[in-house]
């Protein structure tokens, strides 16, 4: 059978872009994927993290690993400067985009000024400058891509990310297996198997509402997921497993809604959050056999003594807290309380809500809190109006940034294309249901 060569073209998921741009576009995308490549990997390119992947580290933790030197700090010059050049003419529409948002500035801006109280101020600012940029690029790709094109170009740096982890893994496994956790637990291109998972999940979703009309893009969909499963299960993380689930869980939800007619979701959601609701008590009431299950134990690896310590620490300081990134100083500080107690150098509390409350107070945590519930409430109203499958898609990404900030740390860190995702998922169910805002319907809500 002939193959054409045109449908074999269009499985990468970037290609059908290929027949309807102009070159000087397809430039900008690929111009745009090294920074995304960079933060894909929460500020490093994977051939930088070989000293971060040792048995040392594993013990010690950030007290065993080389400081980000030179070669560090010149990448994210380079990187934040091409992110720059790419931002400056459309800086007015981005940051016309940020005042009408007010959550996300609002955020970024009480990280800055919390270098005023932070326990190390040189630190805080760095970092929260990371942040503000972070931000602002965000809203430059909502300002500068379709929302069909966002996905493409998502599921298109989730296959390179993909690929290049698989390279590391068969060819240079001394960086592409950790020694971190896990007997030969695979970690990529990233710099943690935990990471290496929780991206590969938030990637995937991408390839679930991903339009793929032609035999070629269904096979290369379906490759690509299974390929993804099998290196979320390879890295050995239980987390990561869980947001496999989740992401299943959520995808079939939203098959069986576009089902329905949109009077007949109402009912539905409410059942498939009861259900939701029902199944999480049934894992509260047998946690420890799950875990046991799985090969954990009930303190969730040492993180509920870690959550004990965090919120007696945060109890100190609890309006503004330490600072954004002040924290964590290992043996020294506040830190070190909660690190010797545990045995070890903590370096996060293993949940999202708690860094926040941690890093900015009960101010920045109640503002996190509001994008989620702004979030929630605009995907919710998309999905009674029958959502697209780029709503739905970012509606996803929603639901498993909570999930994941459950367990582990990822919102508001810097240079973290999860978190930088989610805030690209907000703003884009924002304008959805703004589209929608005149229907009778949406009205009553």
């Amino acid at each position: 059978m002939a193959i054409n060569t045109e449908d074999a073209l269009r499985a990468f998921p970037y290609a059908k872009s290929v027949h309807e741009n102009s070159v000087a576009h397809l430039a900008v995308v690929w111009v745009v994927m090294v920074p995304l490549i960079y933060f894909a990997d929460a500020g490093a390119f994977w051939f930088q993290l070989g000293s971060v992947n040792s048995q040392l580290v594993g013990s010690y933790s950030v007290l065993a690993g080389k400081s980000i030197g030179l070669e560090g700090i010149a990448t994210a010059g380079g990187v934040f400067a091409l992110c720059f050049a790419l931002c400056f003419r459309y800086f007015p529409a981005i940051i016309s985009a940020l005042l009408q948002d007010r959550l996300f500035g609002a955020i970024a801006l009480l990280a800055i000024g919390s270098v005023a109280w932070s326990d190390l101020p040189a630190k805080t600012l760095q970092w929260s400058v990371c942040l503000a940029v972070d931000t602002v690029f965000v809203f430059y790709l909502a300002h500068k891509f379709k929302q069909e094109q966002l996905i493409r170009i998502v599921l298109m740096l989730g296959w390179i990310c993909l690929l290049l982890s698989f390279i590391m893994i068969l060819f240079f496994p001394s960086m592409g297996i950790s020694y971190l956790g896990g007997v030969g637990a695979w970690q990529g291109m990233y710099f943690h198997k935990n990471f290496c998972a929780l991206s590969t999940v938030f990637f995937m979703s991408a390839a679930f509402y991903a339009p793929a009309p032609g035999s070629w893009q269904k096979g290369g969909r379906a490759a690509y997921i299974a390929l993804s499963m099998f290196l979320v299960v390879m890295t050995q993380s239980r987390t990561g497993w869980l947001l496999l689930f989740a992401l299943f869980a959520f995808a079939g939800a939203s098959m069986v809604l576009r089902q329905f007619r949109s009077r007949e979701r109402f009912p539905l959601i409410v059942i498939l959050v009861l259900a939701g609701t029902v199944f999480f008590a049934f894992v509260l009431t047998n946690l420890s056999a799950l875990l046991y299950s799985v090969g954990k134990d009930p303190t969730l690896t040492g993180r509920t003594s870690i959550w004990q310590a965090v919120f007696e620490a945060i109890m100190k300081r609890p309006i503004l807290g330490y600072g954004y990134m002040a924290f964590w100083r290992g043996f020294e500080g506040e830190s070190a309380t909660i690190s010797l107690a545990n045995g070890w150098a903590v370096t996060s509390s293993h949940d999202g809500f708690l860094e926040v409350w941690l890093a900015l107070g009960v101010v920045g945590l109640a503002l996190v809190i509001a994008t989620f519930v702004r979030g929630i409430r605009d995907a919710t109203v998309c999905f009674l109006r029958g959502a697209s499958p780029y709503v739905e898609w970012q509606a996803c990404v929603v639901f498993l940034t909570l999930v994941t900030a459950i367990v582990e740390v990822q919102m508001l860190i810097p240079n973290n294309f999860m978190w930088m995702l989610y805030i690209l998922a907000c703003a884009g169910l924002a304008n959805a249901r703004e589209q929608q805002r005149n229907s009778p319907l949406i009205s009553a809500l």
